[in-house]
């Protein structure tokens, strides 16, 4: 087996920092215009919305990313 050395582990955690943070980025950018409708806004379905909103934060993801492999590949 290959021994890490510290360049490879430096650039191992700095691609997971990079991605982690593209992720947080498009989250925030997603996540707090809804957070303001939500609590802003009254309109028609609001209830349904966020009971929505509440079952995906409350769903693992684990199990998010089985319904995701069971709705996109062919055989899920």
């Amino acid at each position: 087996m290959e021994e890490l050395d510290f360049a490879m582990i430096a650039e191992i955690t700095l691609r997971t920092l990079w991605v982690c943070g593209v992720a947080l980025a498009l989250s925030l950018g997603i996540g707090v215009p809804i957070g303001i409708a939500l609590g802003a806004r009254r309109f028609a379905g609001r209830t349904l919305f966020i009971s929505s909103v509440n079952a995906g934060m409350g769903a693992p993801p684990v199990v998010v990313g089985l319904v995701c492999v069971m709705l996109f590949l062919r055989r899920g």
